[in-house]
C-alpha cells in the first residue's frame, strides 16, 4: 500500500505586461497542463526520500473553481508524518515558486507569451491519502499541446481585439453627441449639424501582438516577423507610454533602430522600470 500526499497552491496566469489574466476560457483550457519532462523530487533535498520511496513530483495546473491551482502528488511507500508533512510542503513551496529547473511552463511561455506565477503569499495546502501519485503517460506530451494551441488561439483573438481605450472614446464621442441633441430639442428647436472644428485625436493601434514577439527570448531571430507586425500596425510607436513596452536586453542593433523609426520615444520605460537605453547598453 502506498501513500499519496498532494500539495497545492493558488496560482495565476500572467500577461508579459506583468498584468493578471482572469479569462475564464483560457483558465479551463489550461486545466490539465503538466510538467512532464521535470519533477520537484530531482531537486528536493528530503531527509526521508531514499526511506520512503518518494515518486511522482511533477506540477500541473488544475481549475479550483473560478481559479487557478499548481498541484503537486508524490507517493511514498508509508504514510508520513506530521513533520515529514511539514518539510516536505517547505520544500516543495520553494521549488514551485523558483519554477524548478530550467522553468516548469517554458513552452506556454514560448507558445502564448504567458506565464505561470504563484499568488502570494503562499497559501499551501497539504493533503495525504491512501493512492499512487500521477506519473506521465504516453499521451502527455500530446495532451499538453493541444491544451497550449488552445490557449495560443484564444490570445491571438483577444490580440485582434481592437483597444479599449478606442471603445471608450467611441462611447463617449456617441454620449456627447446624444446629449448635445437631446439638448437642442429641449430649446424646441433642432440642433444644427455642423462640421467639426476639432481635428479627430489620432487612433492608438494595437500592438498586442507586437509586444508579445518583443517579449520573446528569440525576438532577435523574429525580425522579419516583428517587421511585419510593424507595418500591419502602420509603422507608429510614438503613442507607446512608459509601462508597456517589454524588457527587451536588445543584442541586434538592427531590431532596436527599427523600433527607434518607428517612432518609439527613446525615452520610454519598460515594465520593469527600466529605460530603453539601459536595455540597449545590458548588450
Amino acid at each position: 500500500m502506498r501513500f499519496k500526499t498532494t500539495v497545492s497552491a493558488r496560482a495565476k496566469l500572467v500577461d508579459h505586461n506583468g498584468a493578471a489574466i482572469s479569462a475564464e476560457q483560457m483558465l479551463k483550457k489550461l486545466d490539465g497542463l503538466v510538467c512532464h519532462t521535470d519533477s520537484v523530487l530531482n531537486y528536493a533535498e528530503l531527509s526521508f526520500a531514499d526511506a520512503c520511496g518518494l515518486r511522482g513530483g511533477h506540477p500541473r495546473l488544475q481549475l479550483d473553481g473560478k481559479h487557478l491551482a499548481m498541484a503537486v502528488e508524490v507517493d511514498s511507500q508509508r504514510k508520513l508524518s506530521r513533520k515529514e508533512l511539514g518539510e516536505l510542503r517547505g520544500d516543495l513551496e520553494g521549488q514551485l515558486s523558483d519554477g524548478i529547473g530550467a522553468g516548469c511552463f517554458d513552452e506556454l511561455s514560448a507558445k502564448t507569451g504567458l506565464t505561470v506565477e504563484l499568488q502570494f503569499p503562499l497559501k499551501a495546502r497539504v493533503a495525504q491519502a491512501e493512492g499512487i501519485a500521477w506519473l506521465p503517460r504516453a499521451t502527455t506530451a500530446s495532451g499538453n499541446e493541444r491544451r497550449i494551441a488552445a490557449v495560443a488561439r484564444l490570445v491571438e483573438a483577444e490580440d485582434r481585439k481592437p483597444p479599449a481605450s478606442s471603445k471608450s472614446s467611441t462611447a463617449s464621442k456617441k454620449s456627447a453627441s446624444s446629449k448635445k441633441a437631446a439638448a437642442g430639442k429641449s430649446d424646441g428647436k433642432l440642433a444644427e449639424s455642423k462640421p467639426s472644428e476639432s481635428k479627430p485625436s489620432a487612433k492608438k493601434p494595437n500592438l498586442k501582438k507586437l509586444f508579445r514577439l518583443l517579449d520573446k527570448v528569440e525576438r532577435d531571430q523574429l525580425f522579419a516577423q516583428i517587421k511585419s507586425e510593424l507595418e500591419a500596425c502602420g509603422n507608429d510607436l510614438s503613442m507607446v507610454a512608459d509601462g508597456e513596452l517589454p524588457y527587451g536586453n536588445f543584442r541586434d542593433p538592427k531590431l532596436l533602430r527599427l523600433l527607434l523609426t518607428a517612432g518609439l520615444p527613446p525615452e520610454t520605460i519598460d515594465v520593469a522600470g527600466n529605460s530603453l537605453l539601459i536595455q540597449a547598453a545590458a548588450n
